[in-house]
């Protein structure tokens, strides 16, 4: 084995050094020992080297030039991996992105030479830290290793979202309260969280701008409710929905104002239903044909209906009078009102005084034909919007006569 002595201290020659050198490859670099003059491309106590493409050879000198234990630190600060080889292409080691390698001369007793190499695991320097440096939201360090963990967060006033709340546990511990989601577009397609509602009302799961979750504006999170939050990057959806049997009820709001709305499985998934809006023409719901019970209300406004139906062939649907809520029952065809099963009576109703074209007792299909009360004491009978008889304490008027029978 050839060696390098000093003859008048009997130590071991090293060839001059360069301390520090970076070099931005693109192909093979074939480097050289800083000895005879060389000024370029030599091997540097420290060398940061960044690769712009995958399969690039990094070309270590003649193991023959120097002493054993000769070393450099190699760092790859690109972003792609490159080939540490001897200077006949032989593999010495790997280095991958974001990684740095110590290597050191064990052979000089040929051109290749024998290297060992000590990896260190990030191009912060040091082995032991470097998994503390690469954890971030939802990962930690556990004796050198990045390993999974979700970061539990109790809350008691409304938050809004960020990249900093990812992975997180978030608990609920007020009274209603809401959380907004972030923007999808900027946190991005993987981003997630999950939420427990362990406070004393509801919690209101928001998305920020036109955003969708669950194909829905907004859910809401009933006392004990948990899930995990996704988003695809562009809208907002749940999984491991649990549910308290106590509150197993949730409500879809949903405006209107006319032809067919098709409720998506998220919608009709909501037990109780309810329907705003100033109407412009008929409305008609189409639910899924699947067996479900519901309470639908309609809170509409304008003289229109509202039907709800399962659009099955020869179907029964149900039509929900304005200011009305119905219990229904579909089961996966027709839709049934829950109350025309059974048997009743009603000591009294009350109704409003009713007005032309919109009595207060009218008929389905036919809300102009009815009975109204134009003043006190008074009640009218209407067709089509037009009065036809007015009943008052000094007698009975027929606006057009009595046709078809002797008065």
């Amino acid at each position: 084995m050839t060696s390098y002595i000093n003859p008048f201290t009997g130590q071991t020659l090293s060839p001059s050094q360069v301390g520090y050198a970076e070099y931005n490859i693109d192909s093979d670099l074939v480097l050289q020992w800083a000895v005879n003059g060389n000024t370029s491309e030599v091997v540097a106590n420290i060398m940061d080297i960044s690769a712009s493409t995958d399969g690039i050879n990094v070309f270590m000198p003649s193991a023959l030039q120097v002493s054993v234990g000769q070393s450099t630190v190699i760092r790859n600060v690109g972003a792609f991996d490159f080939n540490l080889v001897t200077i006949d292409g032989l593999e010495i080691s790997v280095v991958s992105s974001i990684e740095a390698e110590y290597i050191y001369l064990t052979d000089n007793s040929t051109l290749n030479g024998q290297w060992a190499s000590i990896q260190f695991g990030g191009t912060g320097g040091g082995s032991g830290g470097d998994s503390t440096r690469l954890a971030g939201y939802g990962l930690k360090s556990i004796l050198n290793t990045l390993n999974q963990a979700y970061l539990t967060r109790e809350y008691f006033t409304n938050l809004t979202l960020d990249q900093t709340n990812r992975a997180e546990f978030l608990v609920w511990s007020s009274g209603v309260g809401q959380y907004t989601l972030p923007n999808a577009l900027v946190v991005g397609n993987d981003y997630f969280f999950m939420v427990r509602n362990n406070g004393t009302g509801p919690l209101t799961l928001q998305p920020t701008q036109t955003q969708l979750i669950n194909g829905q504006s907004s859910i809401t999170l009933q006392q004990q409710d948990s899930c995990t939050v996704v988003t695809d990057g562009l809208n907002w959806y749940t999984f491991g929905l649990g549910q308290n049997a106590l509150f197993a009820f949730t409500l879809n709001v949903l405006n209107v104002t006319a032809g067919e709305y098709i409720l998506t499985p998220a919608q009709a998934s909501n037990v109780i239903q309810e329907y705003q809006g100033t109407l412009t023409g008929n409305v008609t719901i189409v639910i899924p044909q699947i067996v479900q019970l519901y309470s639908i209300k309609n809170s509409t406004t304008e003289n229109y209906t509202l039907e709800v139906t399962t659009q099955v062939p020869g179907s029964s649907s149900v039509f929900v009078p304005q200011a009305n809520t119905l219990l229904v029952i579909c089961d996966g065809q027709n839709i049934y009102n829950a109350n025309s099963g059974a048997l009743s009576s009603i000591d009294r109703i009350t109704l409003a005084p009713g007005q032309n074209n919109d009595p207060s007792l009218n008929y389905q299909n036919d809300t102009a034909t009815g009975l109204l009360s134009p003043a006190t004491g008074e009640m009218a009978m209407l067709s089509n919007g037009t009065q036809m008889a007015l009943f008052t304490p000094t007698g009975a008027t027929f606006v057009f006569g009595i046709s078809g029978g002797v008065f």
